[in-house]
């Protein structure tokens, strides 16, 4: 963990903290907040809250993370068992995994990769339909800002270049539209956690 925040009376104040610690995306299913809007994303217990043999974690910033509400959901209070755990079968997490080891994307779907991969992949459901629907539509809209931003770079620099030696006409509205297109396409990737 990066951050070192101020201790908590109640774990929902430490959403700001999670939520820079972990960019702004599900620790799960890597989505970005900002297509969704923070309050799509919540305060999670790693070790659930609840079980009694956890309870005492409930303030520990470290048992904190930040999924969104649909992989929070699906997570809810399940925890393997030993016998699980001793089968290397359990909720992968970047602060204590290689995540990639575990779980990789591919575009817009998810491969699992090993045990704990299939295990998490069993109760998050990382594939449903309309998850990778929607990873489908951020993708989207970062490939064509990212091919905008692109275009608008090679105009702004013929642009210049002709500026260079004295060619005028018109140049200087051309140059202030590439710029525009350019401040634009990175406002969107930004938007989706692309930069």
């Amino acid at each position: 963990r990066r951050l070192n925040p101020p201790k908590f009376k109640r774990y929902q104040e430490s959403k700001p903290w999670v939520r820079e610690e972990f960019h702004e995306r599900c620790i799960y299913c890597c989505m970005p907040d900002a297509p969704q809007t923070q309050e799509s994303f919540c305060v999670e217990h790693y070790r659930p809250k609840g079980i009694p043999e956890f309870d005492y974690l409930e303030l520990v910033y470290e048992n904190l993370f930040y999924p969104c509400s649909a992989c929070n959901r699906r997570k809810w209070k399940h925890w393997p068992t030993a016998a699980e755990l001793a089968n290397n079968e359990f909720f992968p997490n970047p602060c204590d995994h290689v995540m990639f080891d575990h779980l990789k994307y591919r575009g817009a779907e998810v491969e699992v990769r090993r045990k704990a991969g299939r295990y998490a992949n069993k109760y998050l459901d990382l594939n449903d339909p309309k998850s990778v629907e929607y990873r489908e539509i951020v993708l989207d809209e970062i490939y064509h800002a990212e091919v905008r931003r692109h275009k608008a770079q090679e105009m702004l620099i013929e642009i210049n270049k002709k500026l260079a030696i004295g060619k005028t006409s018109q140049l200087e509205d051309l140059k202030r539209k590439a710029e525009l297109n350019i401040s634009r396409a990175d406002k969107t990737l930004k938007f989706f956690g692309a930069v």
